[in-house]
């Protein structure tokens, strides 16, 4: 039961169990073997007494956190990243398996679930439609761009989730927002409101195929107001990263703060001129 982790010890040094009053479901492989557990806090707890929000399995001979998700991919859904199990069980049983729930167990998303979906050809992130769950819908599209998988972002009511969704509104209005998915990058772009958004959709049009750069600059440039010639000198150091090393620059895409638009013109590397590399991710599979 120990190795396991189905129990710990207490300070008395009894055997307690480690998921008492809580929602316990069972975390799987494809074939339907149990290698761990997750587990949801009873709402009725204090959240001073009840502990965190979802509980797991820890580190066993058979499961290690971030190795697999909540949920299954298939063949024949489209999945659907989302921030708790029981997010992963309402888009799933919303949508009668059209999309299938896939939540990160408490993690991220990390670089062995991502290689999970680099065979899909697009996913639709769902998280919470807060600033946490934005942020998280960001992150979880640069470590999918690593592996060419296109991301749409499901837009649910604010400060909504899938399963409250799906209580307060039905199903219907859950899938609803799943059709209703947008190109992230889309998003990102949308929303380049100062210096460092302007980084991060930078970011988000250098891991895009090459074929949607020039579209995306004259998209960033109609949204800031800022010169296509300067926005394509920002560009290119980021194209040079995505072909040099996609994972690293999946993880640097994100940057601080920085305030108001730099208006100043910014050089790109010295022998380039400006001109944006016309490869992309040479080091990322091909399908």
């Amino acid at each position: 039961m120990l190795t396991a982790g189905l129990v710990k010890p207490a300070s008395t040094g009894r055997l307690i169990d480690r998921f008492r009053d809580r929602l316990t479901l069972p975390i799987t492989d494809q074939d339907g073997h149990i290698l761990g557990f997750v587990a949801r806090a009873n709402p009725t707890i204090p959240a001073d007494q009840a502990g965190p929000k979802y509980l797991n399995t820890p580190t066993t001979p058979i499961y290690s956190k971030g190795d697999q998700f909540y949920g299954h991919p298939t063949a024949t859904s489209t999945p659907v990243i989302v921030e708790g199990p029981l997010d992963a069980i309402a888009i799933t049983l919303a949508t009668a398996g059209r999309y299938t729930g896939l939540a990160p167990l408490g993690t991220s998303l990390t670089d062995q679930q991502a290689a999970l979906l680099a065979d899909q050809e697009r996913v639709v992130l769902a998280t919470d439609n807060d600033t946490a769950g934005n942020t998280a819908a960001n992150k979880d599209h640069f470590k999918l761009a690593v592996h060419r998988t296109d991301t749409l972002r499901a837009e649910l009511p604010q400060g909504s989730d899938p399963a409250e969704l799906l209580i307060t509104h039905g199903p219907a209005a859950l899938t609803q927002s799943l059709h209703n998915a947008t190109p992230t990058i889309d998003r990102i772009v949308s929303y380049a409101n100062d210096d460092a958004a302007v980084d991060l959709a930078l970011s988000a049009i250098a891991a895009a195929h090459p074929s949607a750069w020039q579209s995306g600059l004259e998209e960033l440039s109609e949204q800031t107001k800022l010169p296509q010639e300067q926005l394509q000198a920002r560009l290119v150091p980021l194209v040079e990263a995505w072909n040099d090393d996609p994972r690293e620059a999946a993880a640097g895409a994100a940057p601080q703060q920085r305030g108001p638009f730099q208006r100043a013109a910014t050089s790109a590397r010295p022998g380039h001129g400006g001109e944006v590399p016309q490869s992309r991710r040479t080091a990322a599979p091909h399908r």
